[in-house]
């Protein structure tokens, strides 16, 4: 009975595990905290679409603006799910561009954005980012 128990528990755990990496999936509005207030950015929306990111890394998934017909100034756009964190990367070399590395909230995301380079000495420039989830056909 208790290996059945067990057994029961195993399951129960990977499913969480894929529901976890699944949830991401949708639209976000996208605030930016500042000295002077809040920032509104592009909207996004996390796809389920797998692409490669420019290291080759598997397990990424893109994102594309969520309003259509706007477009990213970065060539690549994409999410993972490291741990707890949910980190978006926006680059067109993968040597820099920007990253948010965010956690679930009950209405979506709060975190970090900054910007990043392989270049010379790293600046601290993190802002406090939120990501509060919409719904895709309601255009924002």
């Amino acid at each position: 009975m208790p290996t059945r128990l067990v057994l029961f528990f195993l399951v129960v755990l990977a499913s969480a595990a894929v529901q976890a990496v699944e949830r991401p999936i949708g639209c976000f509005a996208v605030q930016i905290s500042e000295k002077s207030g809040v920032e509104q950015a592009k909207s996004l929306r996390l796809t389920d679409v797998s692409v490669s990111t420019p290291w080759g890394n598997g397990g990424a998934n893109k994102v594309v603006p969520a309003r259509a017909g706007e477009r990213f100034q970065y060539a690549a756009a994409y999410w993972i799910v490291e741990g707890n964190d949910l980190i978006l990367t926006f680059t067109n070399n993968g040597l820099s561009g920007i990253e948010f590395r965010v956690r679930s909230t009950e209405k979506g995301y709060k975190g970090v954005i900054q910007n990043f380079s392989d270049f010379g000495p790293g600046v601290d420039n993190a802002r406090p980012v939120t990501l509060i989830r919409f719904d895709c056909a309601v255009p924002r």
